[in-house]
């Protein structure tokens, strides 16, 4: 059940958008992507080990620990 390419081009041009392909990136997430393989995963682990290493050598409680890796993680 597919539709025809010129009626989506139609419709991407109303709406002032583009067509692409999956998969793409949309917010540093693979949309169209594998949730099960680690591929999937890297940046946003990459972005969350970058982040934790600002505080690399400073001791922080379990609990600013946790706080601080939910706030990683919801950005």
């Amino acid at each position: 059940m597919g539709v025809c390419i010129e009626n989506l081009k139609v419709l991407a041009k109303c709406l002032n958008c583009r067509l692409m392909n999956i998969p793409f990136k949309y917010l540093e997430m693979l949309i169209g992507g594998n949730p099960r393989r680690e591929e999937f995963w890297n940046p946003i682990i990459d972005k969350i080990k970058l982040r934790l290493s600002r505080w690399k050598g400073k001791v922080l409680s379990l609990a600013r620990e946790v706080c601080l890796i939910k706030s990683v993680i919801n950005h």
